[in-house]
């Protein structure tokens, strides 16, 4: 499976390269601003950042935990996130909360588990956005119908999973408030455990509102990012962060196929998404280059050292996972 995305990754950037003016792509790429790329990368680690903080916020609401131990387990499993299919980052990250920090294995699955649903939701609300408010562009690159089915998807999408969560918070609640006579263990018991946690992390105002407002602001970041990653390689399109959004969201989409750490599913995402706003293809293609270098290298270079101190566990982790699968 994993070859074969390769081959497929290969095929559309080798595709889209043969179709665009390569000279003009490689001029492009030489003459990005750098000014404007280390305010896209400066932009990117902040966010990277923020995420860890949004970890370390979830946590502080159950027990104390120092923010630069969850600083480095989050930078080490989001750089795995890059490099590894299927979020394999989010299953390691699981792994060293619950065998450096001693966290509960339910709290470390709902703290991961958390983050990682109030990401998506209010991406999902900025995508419904992006469709909504660019939607005559969008009629034009997709069509009608198209471009209806996927408001539609979006919308039942990010309802469902609001809907799930509200579901779990209200059960984790009541079951937090019952008192067990004898311990249990086991799946289930793992499962009400999550639950309980749930209802802890969003049940309250104070805590869900903080959680929401960080989900928030991690996602305003990401997409400045891209904004930015634009202006580095001269590109003056109109609604730059209308743009960003299409190109993220189609880059999403097609990242179920091609492996993100390939650049495939954003060069095809920027070509698709940057025609309709008036871009050249090769100025798109030049645009991609920047792109994958600005979602890509920084996660990976700020995991090296937490990776590299922490070899002989994550072989050991790694071991364990594959024993019980």
């Amino acid at each position: 499976m994993i070859l074969l995305q390769i081959f497929a990754s290969l095929f559309v950037i080798g595709l889209l390269v043969w179709q665009a003016e390569v000279d003009k792509v490689g001029a492009l790429l030489m003459d990005a601003d750098t000014g404007w790329l280390i305010c896209a990368l400066t932009v990117r680690v902040v966010g990277l950042t923020l995420h860890e903080v949004r970890v370390w916020a979830v946590l502080r609401f159950h027990q104390a935990v120092p923010f630069l131990k969850v600083l480095s387990l989050g930078l080490l499993s989001g750089m795995w996130n890059i490099l590894a299919p299927v979020r394999a980052g989010d299953f390691l990250f699981v792994g060293l909360l619950v065998r450096e920090m001693k966290l509960r294995p339910s709290l470390a699955i709902t703290t991961v588990g958390v983050v990682a649903f109030l990401e998506a939701a209010v991406f999902g609300l900025f995508l419904l956005l992006v469709l909504m408010i660019g939607a005559g562009r969008w009629n034009a690159l997709l069509g009608v119908e198209q471009t209806a089915r996927a408001v539609n998807w979006v919308t039942a999408i990010t309802l469902g999973g609001v809907a799930i969560a509200v579901v779990a918070t209200i059960v984790g609640r009541r079951l937090g408030g019952q008192k067990e006579e004898t311990p249990r263990s086991g799946p289930l018991e793992l499962l009400r455990s999550a639950l309980v946690d749930t209802g802890d992390s969003l049940g309250r105002w104070k805590a869900g509102g903080l959680h929401l407002f960080l989900a928030g602001l991690h996602v305003v970041f990401f997409v400045w990012s891209v904004v930015l990653a634009l202006s580095a390689v001269g590109l003056d399109v109109e609604a730059p962060w209308l743009a960003a959004g299409g190109v993220l969201a189609v880059s999403s989409l097609a990242g179920i196929v091609l492996p993100p750490a390939m650049g495939a599913n954003g060069a095809a995402a920027a070509v698709l998404v940057l025609t309709a706003f008036g871009a050249e293809s090769s100025h798109a293609l030049a645009f991609s280059g920047v792109l994958w270098l600005v979602l890509n290298v920084p996660p990976v270079l700020m995991g090296l050292q937490p990776m590299w101190s922490r070899v002989d566990m994550v072989r050991s982790l790694r071991r364990e996972a594959r024993a019980k699968s």
